[in-house]
């Protein structure tokens, strides 16, 4: 990696994230990149993306839970409990789908 070059990972389970944090760098977590503002903090030098972790990996009708990966679409999760007559009780502000 050369200085000031930003690196953007995309991994696809949970192995892949804690082989790129073990390297040590200074990471900074990327969702659906639609709320890029707050307290930036230190450059980062290498971006986790999000965006292929988006499995619903367990849900549990009979207890109202639910495990999902980092980068589950909130409208995706919707769907799937609204099939079970469940919702995800978060009513975010300007919810268009993604967060």
């Amino acid at each position: 990696m050369a200085a000031g070059e930003l690196v953007r990972e995309r991994p696809t389970s949970a192995e892949e994230v804690a082989a790129v944090l073990a390297q040590g760098h200074i990471v900074r977590p990327v969702g659906g990149g639609t709320k890029n503002w707050g307290a930036i903090g230190t450059a980062a030098e290498v971006e986790i993306s999000t965006e292929r972790l988006g499995a619903l990996v367990e849900h549990n009708v009979g207890d109202l839970t639910a495990v999902m990966q980092a980068g589950v679409r909130l409208r995706d999760a919707q769907e799937a409990f609204a099939s079970a007559g469940q919702r995800l009780a978060l009513n975010p502000p300007d919810f268009d789908g993604r967060a």
